[in-house]
């Protein structure tokens, strides 16, 4: 540790940060050796010093020159060393969120007006700064820095507004892009997009980030009860060509989500509210046997993840057993068994006996 303060005495770590401003991203092999080695000696220097020890007040890199050049190294063009610089700096954000939703809000700003890749790598860390707690997120909202992303996703610029909805779609897997969602209000943004009669590829990005957000429990939870899920569920019922295999395939995420008691009984609900006429299942298989190959493979998709769970096991039986009692000769097939096979189809697939019905049956 003397040795590491002995040498940022003499070179400042913030030069550092010069050095890696030389790095023009061409790929070549001499870059990126300069990069690893230069990351090495870095790491090195920087290993004795704790968390705890850097975010003392006499050591306090969020509020030094330094952790303005991690912010800029943000705008870098090797993908790479600003990957590492976003990663970096939210870190430090999610413990003390003033740090880049206050201070440095205005450095953040300077460096969306860069370029769009920029733009975008600075959505991704105010959104995961945001989404770590109420504070931020207030942090967030106060410094304007949340507008711009809102104001892309709401945009009738198709390219801004897409590109604005991938980031979305790249930070709803995380709890911080969770709770951002919920408290930015995008979901119902989402839900406009897809209420519009106008086929669109908004629409396509649109389905496959509820896709997403929803293939895992919490992310489901919230949309299954945000006004989104209806639209969606109406969209899937009523669309076709492209957007149905889209669909699809955000459906057979969502449904296949596996986990606990919970997770299976918001799983059913989920395949109940699509209520396919004249079943889901039946729809399913009319999918499956179109000459899309989109299409089938989504539908296949969907019947998979439906067959995953004891209740989507329960449905095909069901169906099977239904076809075989609605058949013409059904009586005749199934002789002494006919009875009991239209009473199973009449109290349906997920029908449970009362304990008092089953201890008659088995006297």
């Amino acid at each position: 540790l003397e040795e590491a303060q002995e040498i940022f005495a003499r070179l400042p770590l913030a030069q550092f940060y010069v050095l890696f401003g030389c790095v023009d991203g061409n790929g070549s092999r001499e870059e990126e050796e300069f990069v690893r080695v230069l990351c090495q000696v870095v790491s090195r220097l920087l290993h004795p010093y704790t968390y705890d020890m850097i975010l003392q007040d006499e050591n306090n890199k969020a509020h030094s020159d330094l952790f303005m050049y991690i912010l800029v190294t943000i705008a870098f063009q090797e993908t790479r060393v600003a990957t590492k610089a976003i990663d970096v700096a939210a870190k430090i954000g999610v413990k003390e969120p003033a740090a880049i939703l206050g201070n440095n809000a205005n450095v953040l700003k300077s460096l969306m007006e860069t370029s769009s890749t920029v733009q975008f790598r600075v959505y991704d860390l105010v959104i995961r700064v945001a989404g770590s707690s109420d504070e931020a997120f207030a942090m967030a909202e106060t410094s304007s820095l949340l507008d711009n992303i809102l104001q892309d996703v709401k945009s009738d610029d198709t390219l801004l507004r897409l590109n604005a909805i991938d980031v979305l779609r790249e930070v709803s897997i995380t709890p911080a892009g969770l709770a951002f969602l919920e408290k930015s209000l995008v979901l119902q943004n989402l839900a406009s997009f897809l209420d519009n009669e106008a086929e669109n590829d908004t629409d396509a990005v649109a389905i496959a980030v509820v896709g997403l957000i929803g293939s895992h429990y919490t992310g489901l939870l919230l949309v299954r009860n945000n006004p989104l899920f209806n639209v969606f569920v109406e969209g899937f019922r009523t669309s076709s060509g492209d957007l149905k295999s889209v669909y699809l395939q955000s459906l057979s995420k969502v449904i296949g989500v596996r986990g606990d008691h919970a997770t299976e009984q918001l799983t059913q609900d989920v395949y109940l509210s699509l209520d396919g006429r004249p079943t889901t299942l039946e729809n399913l298989i009319h999918a499956a046997k179109q000459p899309v190959d989109e299409i089938r493979v989504g539908a296949f998709s969907l019947m998979q993840s439906i067959a995953s769970h004891t209740w989507g096991q329960q449905q095909w039986k069901y169906a099977i057993i239904e076809t075989l009692g609605s058949a013409e000769n059904a009586q005749d097939v199934l002789g002494q068994h006919y009875q009991y096979i239209t009473q199973f189809i009449r109290q349906g697939p997920f029908y449970r006996p009362t304990e008092a019905a089953t201890a008659v049956e088995s006297a």
